[in-house]
């Protein structure tokens, strides 16, 4: 029994080994869109760092929509609304509000 466990893990491993490490994460779709494994993209604490690092405070995250999530945040005394790409980890825009 336990050498038919051992003939199994190892079987898994090299199995693992020989497929590429980016084909576990990201793929294409058969549309020819471009997957991202979601555990790639960013938590709702880095979304905060990377807004903060930017210059913004007083940061308010909405529900992520997909890989984009919708940021409010405050800047030099404004308010902006921030598309943030949570997959890639960049904004994508900055939208004033008042």
């Amino acid at each position: 029994m336990r050498v038919l466990l051992h003939a199994l893990l190892l079987g898994s491993l090299l199995f693992l080994a020989t497929a590429p490490a980016e084909a576990q994460f990201v793929h294409r779709n058969r549309d020819g869109t471009v997957s991202i494994n979601p555990l790639l993209c960013f938590n709702d604490h880095q979304v905060r760092q990377a807004v903060a690092a930017q210059g913004f405070t007083n940061i308010y995250l909405n529900a992520a929509i997909e890989s984009h999530q919708q940021v409010k945040a405050s800047r030099n005394g404004r308010t902006y609304r921030i598309d943030f790409d949570i997959c890639r980890g960049w904004i994508v825009s900055i939208t004033p509000l008042r």
